[in-house]
């Protein structure tokens, strides 16, 4: 979370020209959420900045996990990794057009896309590398959840299905 407050992030959704107009509804909260979000009925974006500050994660991967729940699809990504194997990479751009296997094993979670689960990275110091970025939080959860250990430095979507 650190370090992602240091890293200006540019995200964007092709087709809007602020990507917060996707988000823009009003959600309802149950307890604890409307107590921690300071309502019953609040801006989704108020959420997202609770939830991030309440799971010590950063805003930048709450919001990638909900436009990613939602079934937008990445189209770009530029990342860097905190964890200590991942960190000497530097920056890594993510390689959508890459030949993953069609589909997951039927033991997987079928939230699960292959482009995510074998993601390839074109990396600044270490070449290709292979990086699962599901958390496995994610895993106990309702929602698409990325690794914590992701800095995001590019997220682009495409406009919405």
């Amino acid at each position: 979370m650190e370090c992602q407050k240091r890293i200006c992030c540019d995200m964007r959704v092709l087709g809007y020209a602020d990507w917060k107009d996707c988000l823009m509804q009003t959600i309802k909260l149950s307890q604890p959420w409307a107590r921690i979000c300071g309502g019953a009925e609040v801006p989704l974006l108020t959420y997202l900045h609770k939830e991030a500050e309440v799971n010590g994660t950063s805003f930048e991967r709450c919001i990638v996990n909900t436009f990613l729940s939602r079934g937008y699809v990445l189209e770009e990504l530029e990342v860097e990794f905190t964890n200590p194997e991942q960190v000497k990479w530097g920056r890594s751009i993510w390689q959508k057009d890459y030949p993953y296997p069609d589909k997951m094993d039927e033991d997987d979670d079928p939230r699960c896309s292959p482009q995510l689960y074998y993601a390839k990275f074109r990396t600044e110091h270490s070449g290709e590398q292979t990086f699962c970025l599901y958390s496995t939080q994610m895993f106990m959860s309702g929602g698409i959840l990325i690794h914590k250990t992701v800095v995001f430095h590019k997220v682009v979507f495409p406009p919405p299905r």
